[in-house]
């Protein structure tokens, strides 16, 4: 289930309880994958993204360099650093391997997360964002 922010006019804290607002009504249901959409128009994409992974949140749809329309979309690399540096914070862990993570040919990196990682092309499509002993479930990238 997918509740987006697609003109990127969210703030972390109501963004965040949204998710948490859906939850507890929702309860854990088998099947339900909660996941987050974010655009960038007010430089906050990001941060809504890990909003919604505290309050719950499996799945974050985001773009490499946050590259999409308009203002962008949440940013990959910046996501994926975020919950590595901060796993203690955060208290999931993804299947992501930062050093595979890499720009598209001719892109200068919006962030300083990306720049200082070696570009080599990836092949991996989604990557998994756990909680320790729940089931796996898809960390994706929009294209």
């Amino acid at each position: 289930m997918n509740l987006p922010d697609t003109v990127g006019y969210a703030v972390p804290e109501e963004y965040g309880e949204m998710f948490r607002r859906v939850r507890e009504f929702l309860g854990d249901q088998p099947g339900i994958t909660l996941s987050a959409h974010c655009h960038d128009d007010l430089g906050l994409a990001v941060a809504n993204s890990l909003a919604a992974v505290r309050a719950g949140v499996r799945q974050i749809e985001c773009t490499v360099n946050g590259i999409g329309e308009r203002a962008g979309n949440a940013a990959l690399e910046e996501i994926a650093v975020a919950l590595a540096v901060r796993k203690d914070s955060f208290g999931v862990t993804t299947n992501i391997q930062l050093d595979q993570l890499s720009l598209p040919a001719g892109c200068s990196p919006k962030s300083q997360a990306l720049s200082s990682l070696p570009t080599r092309p990836s092949s991996a499509r989604t990557h998994s964002l756990t909680k320790p002993g729940s089931t796996r479930t898809a960390l994706s990238r929009t294209r």
